[in-house]
C-alpha cells in the first residue's frame, strides 16, 4: 500500500488557448504503509511537504495544488 500524489503548479490561471501555463504530473514518494487507514491518515503530511517544496522551486507560481490517493501504486 502506498500513496500517489497528483500535483499542478499553475503559472498563468487561464485556459491553454488563452495563454494559460501549468506544470501537472504525478509523484510517487515511495512510502509504504501497512494499511489503507494509515495511508489515508498520513498522506496529508506528504501533500504538505510536496507543496512546500514546489513553492520553493517555483516562487513565481500563482497557485499550487497537490492531492494524494492511497492504493497499490507499484
Amino acid at each position: 500500500m502506498g500513496v500517489l500524489i497528483a500535483f499542478c503548479v499553475i503559472f498563468i490561471e487561464e485556459s491553454r488557448y488563452k495563454g494559460g501555463k501549468a506544470l501537472c504530473n504525478f509523484w510517487n514518494p515511495g512510502v509504504e504503509y501497512t494499511s489503507f487507514k494509515q495511508c489515508d491518515e498520513e498522506k496529508k503530511l506528504i501533500e504538505d511537504y510536496l507543496m512546500e517544496e514546489l513553492w520553493r522551486l517555483y516562487p513565481q507560481a500563482v497557485k499550487i495544488n497537490a492531492k494524494g490517493v492511497c492504493g497499490d501504486v507499484d
